[in-house]
């Protein structure tokens, strides 16, 4: 195989590794955010206290 035949396949397998990656990457990310924001709507209705005036609005905020 020549070299630059084998230079070019090199940066395409890198290139679609790379690109790859960065995928998995954001979905993982998107996955911890959609956890975070489930944790933290928890943890604010949790927060709520039923004897408040302002109960429903607040829950309807969150």
């Amino acid at each position: 195989m020549p070299a630059k035949t084998k230079k070019i396949r090199s940066i395409f397998v890198f290139y679609w590794f790379l690109l790859a990656y960065i995928v998995a990457a954001l979905i993982w990310w998107y996955i911890a955010l959609s956890r975070q924001n489930e944790q933290m709507t928890a943890y604010k209705l949790a927060d709520l206290h039923a004897n408040d005036p302002a109960y429903l609005a607040k829950q309807e905020k969150i």
